[in-house]
């Protein structure tokens, strides 16, 4: 009865540990992109190919419009909550008026069990064939990696609207993210799933802040999942040793 008891706790354990995942990939905006503020454009996702699908553990999420370094985001503003990602798979959004008008905004997914994901940093401008201004820092804070970022805000009196998109097949979830090219912006994109900071070369892939707090809460699952597996390996030895 002992070992017994030992081994349902030990799968009950292994199950949680295997439930540690996230499946949230948000494919547009994708790195390289500008929007014009005051136009619609439409956000979408799909699944990153992990389980629980993203349409059984996205069921109930929100994005939010974000700007600030890797490490340290700000939301400026709610695009939309109550999303049911077994229901739609993308959302239209009018772009925000924004100060300053640069590639240091970006998006992040936040489903009702705390998971996060991000799309790339992009580029507003205030009008078409417009330049966005440079970042305003050019490394991370702290001594950190070559990514620039910057902190921005809303216009005065901008309130931007939304308005829920035809639902369409989900999209293929992307690869890891590359960073964003503010140079060329107007001209070539690229898939991503996570924040990453707009460089001067497009040529040059850096570590997006999706990959770094992505990496940090993986290897926090990482760690946890290491944890309980060694803890289920010691229990069900345990109970051999009684049995």
């Amino acid at each position: 009865m002992v070992f017994k008891s030992f081994i349902t706790t030990s799968a009950a354990v292994m199950a949680f540990v295997s439930g540690i995942a996230a499946t949230m990939a948000p494919n547009y905006p994708q790195p390289g992109t500008v929007w014009t503020a005051g136009k619609e454009y439409t956000l979408t996702w799909g699944d990153d190919g992990s389980s629980p699908n993203v349409t059984e553990g996205w069921t109930n999420f929100k994005i939010d419009f974000m700007t600030g370094d890797n490490m340290n985001m700000i939301p400026l503003t709610n695009v939309a909550s109550g999303l049911d990602a077994s229901k739609v798979s993308s959302y239209t959004w009018t772009a925000p008026q924004v100060d300053p008008y640069s590639a240091i905004y970006f998006l992040q997914y936040t489903n009702d069990k705390g998971e996060t994901a991000w799309t790339t940093r992009f580029a507003i401008v205030a009008q078409d064939g417009a330049t966005p201004a440079p970042e305003p820092e050019k490394t991370q804070p702290n001594g950190g990696e070559a990514i620039p970022w910057g902190v921005g805000k809303l216009a005065s009196g901008d309130a931007a609207a939304s308005s829920p998109a035809a639902s369409s097949p989900a999209v293929s979830s992307s690869p890891a993210p590359e960073s964003s090219s503010a140079a060329a912006a107007s001209s070539s994109e690229s898939a991503s799933a996570s924040p990453a900071a707009s460089e001067e070369s497009s040529a040059s892939p850096a570590t997006s802040a999706a990959d770094k707090k992505k990496d940090t809460e993986e290897g926090a699952a990482g760690s946890i999942r290491a944890s309980m597996g060694a803890m289920a390996i010691g229990l069900v030895a345990a109970g051999y040793a009684l049995a």
